[in-house]
């Protein structure tokens, strides 16, 4: 009899929202050699002595603007908790989540699965990245791989692939954008986390199952077809860039040009992050907001995560139980 046990990938979150603790978050990612391409004695120093210095005051206060204090977790946290256990009730197997960054982490998660279920011989790691890049889906997968060989097993691994344009997952989005598009509107715009264009040209040398460009392109599109939008109404930009040889047209650019355009009743998805985090919550509902009202723009409509919605929870299932995910 196969016994299965889940285990949700994700990035992870600061502990708190004061800046010792995002400090610490943001030097655990940017030292991960996927997320900076530099020798690691280097990038220890920029990450950690540099770069998190500098910006953990000032991404604690947007953290302190989108943390869910209801709660008393980051938004992302909250819904990892709550996708787990509705997935875990739907399914009737058992669930755990894991952070690529913070707690729990894979060794963790996967420890409490092991415990959980000691007649376990398949787990499957469902990740909340539906397009391919070496410094979110790659880097995450990877751990949970690393943490599964270190020790011999008497059950297999499998890893979802990319399911960017995965039946299932494009209905959940679909089903989470079409009410904003029931309504009129100028412009539905589609804003990805943006990367270094050195990654963005090795993926793309290795094929479409690792292209992120053509893969965030072609979810808007399914997405369009599915819900038979006008695709001229149809736009792309890439947010949170920390320099200037990263993708672009970069978000706020194209939100500030869109009103002097004619585009003053925009909706606004991050269809890269089925979980809401800082990148949906700040990124596009505060700053990206301001700047389109401050050029002159009407009314911005952003589009949640689908985080735990019953529409995604479905769509998991199913992408889990498909034998070509």
């Amino acid at each position: 009899m196969s016994v299965k046990g889940i285990l949700i990938l994700n990035t992870g979150s600061p502990e708190s929202d004061q800046p010792k603790d995002v400090g610490q978050f943001i030097g655990d990612m940017l030292s991960d050699g996927k997320v900076l391409d530099l020798p690691a004695p280097f990038r220890q120093i920029l990450a950690r002595w540099i770069i998190a210095p500098r910006r953990r005051s000032e991404s604690a206060h947007h953290y302190q603007l989108i943390w869910d204090y209801d709660n008393q977790s980051s938004p992302l946290v909250y819904h990892a908790k709550n996708l787990s256990c509705k997935l875990e009730g739907k399914s009737r197997v058992a669930v755990e989540y894991a952070f690529r960054y913070g707690h729990p982490n894979a060794a963790d998660a996967i420890s409490k699965l092991e415990r959980r279920l000691p007649g376990m011989t398949e787990l499957v790691g469902m990740h909340l990245f539906p397009h391919f890049a070496q410094s979110s889906y790659q880097t995450a997968v990877d751990e949970a791989l690393k943490c599964y060989r270190e020790t011999p097993k008497p059950y297999s691994i499998r890893v979802i692939k990319p399911y960017y344009n995965h039946p299932e997952f494009i209905r959940a989005l679909s089903l989470q954008v079409k009410p904003f598009v029931e309504k009129p509107y100028d412009k539905l715009l589609f804003s990805y986390h943006s990367l270094p264009l050195s990654h963005l040209k090795r993926e793309e040398a290795r094929g479409k199952e690792f292209d992120y460009v053509f893969q965030t392109e072609e979810t808007l599109r399914l997405v369009s077809e599915y819900l038979g939008l006008d695709k001229a109404k149809n736009t792309i930009a890439y947010s949170s860039a920390i320099a200037k040889n990263w993708k672009e047209p970069f978000l706020d650019d194209v939100i500030e040009q869109m009103p002097s355009k004619g585009d003053k009743n925009i909706v606004v998805a991050c269809a890269g992050f089925p979980a809401d985090n800082l990148e949906s919550l700040f990124d596009i509902g505060v700053q990206a907001t301001e700047i389109f009202k401050q050029k002159g723009g009407e009314n911005l409509s952003f589009v949640p995560g689908l985080n735990s919605e019953d529409s995604w929870v479905d769509a998991i299932w199913n992408i889990i139980n498909d034998p070509q995910a």
